[in-house]
C-alpha cells in the first residue's frame, strides 16, 4: 500500500493540519544496497545547535567517544551537558541530545525525557528528537506537530530531524520524509539513491548525498534563494541551516557552502581537510583531518554574559573524539 494511502486511513484530518507525507513510486525498483553505503554517523562528535554548541572531548581513557563539551547560550541548560561517556551527540533549538557509551540516550534543556531503549543513532531537530533503534526503526518524540513525530513503519539506517518534518534513509538507500509537508519539504526525489540525509532545522528544506555519484540534491523551499539547489559534486557530506548548505567536496576536502552566505563568511579562511560540518542558525563548525575544531558565524551581543560563552568561541585547546 502506498504510504500516502496508509495514513489517510490513520489521520483523515492531516490537510487541515498542513501536513503531508510522502508516496514512493517506484522505490522498489532499487535493491538494497551494501551494509556500509551510508556516510557514518556512529560517531558523529560534533553538533551546532541554535546558539550554542556541543562535541565530545577527546579522553586518553577511552577508545571511542568522550566526556560532552558545550559552549555558547545557556539560558535553558542547552550548553550543561550530563557527566559520563558519550559516543554521540546532537543539538537542537535550545537543548542537545546524546548517546551513552550503553546506548541509551539523554537529553538536557528545553526537551522532555527521551524513551527507554538503545538507539544507534539521533538527531535533533527545531523542537523534536528523532533516533534510529537498534531493531533499525525510527522512534520520534517532542515537539508540537504531532505527524513529525509519527514515521511511516519500517526499517531505517539513517535518521534526520528538522523543522517540523523529518526524513529517514531506508536499507535501499530510498528518502522518506514525514510531518509539516508545507512547501515540498516531504517529497524528496524517488529516481535516485543516498547515502546520507541532512533536514534543516530552521527552514523547510533538505538535502542529501546520492549513493552513487556524490551529488547534492535538495528538495523542499529555497531553490529561488540558492539553498536547496543541487550541486553536482561529488561531496562527502552535507549539512543545512537557515538558508544556507554547506559540504564537504570529495576532491580536496575543503567545505564549501551556498544560499544566503552572508550569514557565513570566510568559509575558504580555514584551507584544512575537514572530516564533518554541522550547522547551526547562523553559525558552522567543523573537525579537520587533525581532530581540531574550528566554528565561525555571528556573535550575537550578550550571549558572552551568559555561561559558555559564544558558540563560536571553541575552548582553547579543545580536541574532538
Amino acid at each position: 500500500m502506498c504510504l500516502d494511502a496508509l495514513h489517510e486511513r490513520l489521520y483523515p484530518f492531516r490537510e487541515a493540519l498542513g501536513t503531508a507525507f510522502l508516496c514512493v513510486h517506484g522505490a522498489d525498483e532499487f535493491e538494497r544496497l551494501p551494509d556500509d553505503f551510508y556516510v557514518d554517523l556512529d560517531g558523529t562528535s560534533l553538533s551546532c545547535g541554535f546558539h550554542h554548541t556541543c562535541a565530545l572531548e577527546l579522553r586518553g581513557d577511552l577508545d571511542f567517544g568522550g566526556a560532552l563539551r558545550c559552549w555558547g547560550f545557556n539560558d535553558h541548560d542547552q550548553a550543561s551537558p550530563p557527566q559520563g561517556h558519550f559516543i554521540q551527540v546532537s543539538s537542537g533549538h535550545l537543548y542537545s541530545c546524546g548517546i551513552r557509551g550503553d546506548e541509551t540516550v539523554a537529553c538536557w534543556g528545553l526537551q522532555g525525557q527521551p524513551p527507554p531503549g538503545l538507539f544507534l543513532q539521533i538527531s535533533a531537530g527545531e523542537f523534536h528528537v528523532c533516533g534510529v533503534t537498534k531493531e533499525s526503526e525510527v522512534q520520534c518524540w517532542g515537539g508540537h506537530v504531532f505527524a513529525a513525530i509519527t514515521p511511516p513503519p519500517g526499517k531505517y539506517v539513517q535518521v534526520s530531524a528538522g523543522k517540523d518534518f523529518s526524513c529517514g534513509l531506508r536499507p535501499n538507500g530510498i528518502a522518506v520524509c514525514w510531518g509539516d509537508g508545507r512547501r515540498g519539504s516531504t517529497s524528496p526525489p524517488t529516481d535516485v539513491q543516498f547515502k546520507q540525509l541532512s533536514v534543516s532545522s530552521y527552514s523547510h528544506y533538505a538535502c542529501g548525498v546520492t549513493a552513487l555519484e556524490g551529488a547534492v540534491r535538495c528538495w523542499g523551499d529555497g531553490k529561488r534563494h540558492g539553498y536547496s539547489v543541487d550541486k553536482p559534486g561529488p561531496y562527502l557530506q552535507v549539512s543545512t541551516g537557515n538558508r544556507v548548505t554547506c559540504g564537504i567536496r570529495a576532491l580536496d576536502g575543503h567545505i564549501e557552502c551556498w544560499g544566503v552566505e552572508v550569514q557565513l563568511p570566510h568559509t575558504e579562511a580555514f584551507p584544512h581537510e575537514w572530516e564533518q560540518v554541522t550547522l547551526g542558525f547562523q553559525h558552522v563548525c567543523g573537525i579537520h583531518l587533525e581532530g581540531g575544531v574550528v566554528c565561525w558565524g555571528h556573535k550575537f551581543r550578550g550571549v558572552e554574559d551568559q555561561e559558555g560563552g559564544h558558540a563560536v568561541s571553541v575552548p582553547d585547546g579543545f580536541m574532538v573524539a
